[in-house]
């Protein structure tokens, strides 16, 4: 087992914590839709959100992959800020969705509830993952592609959710966070260890 590999065993646990947490209960609200305990009303506005913390998550773990290809020193510090990275993840997911959706009835409501909780958690993650990106290289984290379309754009999105309610707003900001999440993995990471 080289280095890159050790460091990335917790890393993948973590990422697999998330999947595990969304798809798990992303099947309950299938059942509950299905007739199967209590009534559940699935948003659109959550649906997105749900679609960009997944595509975040995935493309993250797939974007590590560079620090092997530039033969990265492993510094504890570094280690410690690609665990804060992740656990940022993590807890925007958790605060996001629910365990097995438990005590939620409408996705919508729940969501502008703890929008607060979720947008800043999403701002604190973005900024853990520009650190991560400069651990690439400044040269790959100050890509106008990466600056503008990730770091930058997920700060605006982060702060206009928090702050403003209108239903209108808060489907543009996720439907454009979830554009821009997949169009940059297919510009930028579409093959891996090409970028």
């Amino acid at each position: 087992m080289n280095q890159f590999e050790f460091v990335f065993a917790l890393l993948s646990v973590m990422v697999g914590l998330g999947l595990t947490h969304i798809l798990s209960a992303m099947g309950a609200a299938i059942h509950r839709l299905r007739g199967r305990g209590a009534p559940i009303k699935i948003d659109v506005i959550f649906l997105l959100w749900v679609g960009v913390m997944l595509t975040w998550l995935v493309s993250a773990w797939w974007g590590e992959y560079k620090l092997q290809t530039i033969g990265f020193v492993w510094t504890f510090g570094a280690y410690l800020l690609f665990i804060l990275y992740y656990i940022a993840l993590f807890l925007a997911i958790v605060i996001l969705v629910p365990s097995h959706l438990e005590n939620v009835a409408d996705t919508y409501l729940h969501f502008m509830n703890g929008r607060a909780w979720f947008f800043g958690a999403l701002i604190i993650a973005t900024i853990l993952d520009f650190f991560d990106t400069m651990m690439k290289g400044t040269d790959w984290a100050l890509r106008p592609e990466y600056f503008f379309s990730q770091s930058g754009l997920f700060i605006v999105v982060g702060i206009v959710g928090w702050i403003f309610k209108p239903r209108a707003l808060q489907i543009t900001i996720a439907a454009i966070a979830l554009l821009s999440q997949v169009i940059y993995i297919w510009r930028a990471l579409n093959v891996l260890g090409s970028f």
